[in-house]
């Protein structure tokens, strides 16, 4: 009897596993939320002080630097099981998770391509549209106004924000 147990112990020693299946990167020291900008819009990464593309763990962090990166984690995971065959990007888009616009608000590690931080401005910008006739044609601009400044060079985010010289501004609806 005893050399049975021996026996069934020996034989569950050889198949206990000798390693774990599952490794946690460790954490980062600084890790960014860098803003890019692609054909298809305005997109997060998250980068090392190298600037370089990295895994970054949310349980590793606090404060709203975790909340970002729980919040990019969830999106992942969603996209996971979601196939899409005309979309190959496991980019994460302002587009399509505006919710990450307010969480990054918070955060002071929102940076742009250029690893400048990226500031908030609380007034909203007026759209103003204006048509010209020119040569028999009408010819429309529009202009994002903001504090009576026109705002040049201005990006998407979404339908609701736009970015312009490292500042993110909300449009008026």
């Amino acid at each position: 009897m005893i050399n049975n147990i021996e026996t069934k112990n020996n034989l569950f020693e050889k198949l206990k596993r000798k390693k774990t299946i599952i490794k946690k990167q460790p954490a980062h020291t600084s890790i960014f939320f860098q803003l890019n900008f692609d054909e298809k819009g305005a997109y997060i990464k998250v980068v090392d002080k190298a600037k370089k593309d990295i895994e970054a763990d949310y349980e590793y962090y606090n404060g709203y630097t975790r909340y970002v990166l729980k919040s990019i984690k969830n999106i992942k995971d969603k996209k996971s099981f979601h196939i899409d065959w005309a979309v190959f990007s496991d980019r994460i888009y302002l587009s399509e998770n505006e919710h990450l616009i307010e969480q990054l608000k918070l955060c002071d590690n929102f940076v742009n391509d250029k690893f400048k931080r990226i500031s908030f401005k609380e007034d909203l910008v007026r759209v103003l549209l204006t048509i010209e006739e020119k040569n028999s044609s009408l010819m429309v601009k529009i202009i994002y106004v903001y504090n009576e400044k026109e705002l040049s060079k201005v990006l998407f985010l979404n339908e609701n924000h736009i970015y312009c010289q490292g500042k993110i501004f909300q449009v008026l609806p």
